[in-house]
Order: C-alpha cells, then sequence, then structure tokens
C-alpha cells in the first residue's frame, strides 16, 4: 500500500486507483485499506456513487471489527457524499452517526487523515439541516457546534488554531441562520461573539475577512 498511498499524497488519483485495484488484499486491515483507498479514490475523481459503495463496505467492515473511529470516518465521507447530491436528512443523520462514533485514533490506516473536529461535523450537520428547512433542528445543531469547540479551546493547549476556526465558524454560522429566521437580536449576539474573539486573539481584520 506504500506506493498506493504515495499516489494518494501526490493528488495522483487516476494511479492511485489503478494500484489499488491491482491488488488483492487478505487480513482485515489490508482489506479496509483496500476498502477505504477505492472509496477515497473515487471520492476525489468526483465518482460518488462507487466512492459512496466502496465507504458503505468500509463502514461495515469497521463495525464487524469494532473499530469506531473508522465507522466515524465512513459517515463522514458518506455525510458529504449524500450533501453533494442534495440527500441533506441523509446527510445530516450520517453527520450524527460519525459523532456519536468519533475517534481520532488512527483513523484511514496508513493514509494518516486528519479527523474533522466534532465541532465541524455539528456544523456540517446544521448546514445539512438547514438546506433541509429544519430550522429548529439546524440551529440546535449550530449551538452544538459552538458548545463543542468550547470544550475543543481546554483540549488544543497553546495550539489555538483549530478551536479559534471552530468558534468563529459555528458563531457566524448561527448567527446567519438566526438572522435569516429574523432573529435579528439573537444575531446579532453572535456576531458580536465573532468580533470579540477576533480581537482577543488580535487577528480580527485578517480572521473575520475569512467568515
Amino acid at each position: 500500500f506504500n506506493k498506493v498511498i504515495e499516489y494518494f499524497h501526490a493528488q495522483d488519483y487516476y494511479t492511485m486507483l489503478i494500484m489499488i485495484t491491482s491488488l488483492s488484499p487478505n487480513d482485515v486491515g489490508d482489506i479496509l485499506l483496500y476498502k477505504f483507498g477505492c472509496g477515497l479514490a473515487y471520492y476525489k475523481l468526483s465518482k460518488l456513487s462507487l466512492a459512496a459503495g466502496y465507504f458503505n463496505e468500509y463502514k461495515e467492515l469497521s463495525q464487524a471489527n469494532h473499530k469506531t473511529a473508522d465507522v466515524s470516518l465512513a459517515h463522514v465521507y458518506l455525510g458529504d457524499i449524500s450533501s453533494m447530491g442534495n440527500e441533506y436528512i441523509t446527510a445530516a443523520d450520517h453527520y450524527l452517526k460519525a459523532i456519536k462514533n468519533y475517534g481520532t485514533n488512527n483513523v484511514g490506516g496508513t493514509f494518516k487523515l486528519v479527523m474533522p473536529t466534532v465541532s465541524t461535523l455539528y456544523a456540517k450537520r446544521g448546514a445539512a439541516l438547514r438546506q433541509a428547512s429544519h430550522m429548529a433542528m439546524a440551529v440546535d445543531a449550530f449551538r452544538n457546534a459552538v458548545m463543542e469547540a468550547e470544550k475543543g479551546k481546554a483540549e488544543c493547549g497553546n495550539d489555538k488554531a483549530q478551536w479559534r476556526k471552530d468558534k468563529l465558524s459555528s458563531h457566524n454560522s448561527l448567527g446567519n441562520l438566526l438572522q435569516s429566521l429574523g432573529d435579528h437580536a439573537g444575531a446579532l449576539e453572535e456576531y458580536k461573539l465573532c468580533i470579540e474573539l477576533c480581537e482577543d486573539l488580535k487577528s480580527s481584520s485578517r480572521t473575520c475577512h475569512r467568515l
């Protein structure tokens, strides 16, 4: 699998796919890598139906072998694929399952992928629910994203980049949703929190511009 992973990191997904489909894995660990690698290659090549098939097989095999972090990773990709196909309720369900099975231990095996944070997954769920016009549930999801970002602040120590990104994004998304629902006072409070956080981190103009 080393060559396959080299092609993945080089973003040569066609060659990666050719390489991985020529393999005949036997043990469970290699089969998991095979299923995930095929799903990832097809996903990167925008062959989403094929990608979903492999990610589902990867999820089922991970469940059977009690690899919850890998189950979570599969749901992340399945959620993204569903969202891209405008299947927003299905996407929101996948993101919730990704949260329930959440783990970061060696996800994706030797592909060395970084799992999205729990805050990010709640934000993805919120965005999907908003697209599906499930507004109350979307508000709850974005509020959970904010709370998880706060937890992340304590866990990140001196590395503020990720929790800052999560918190700013969550407050901004929640503010946008509240504004669209006519709750202008609630939206204003969320935007104020974004500004306060920017100022607190001495990066107001640079960070807030990205929102």
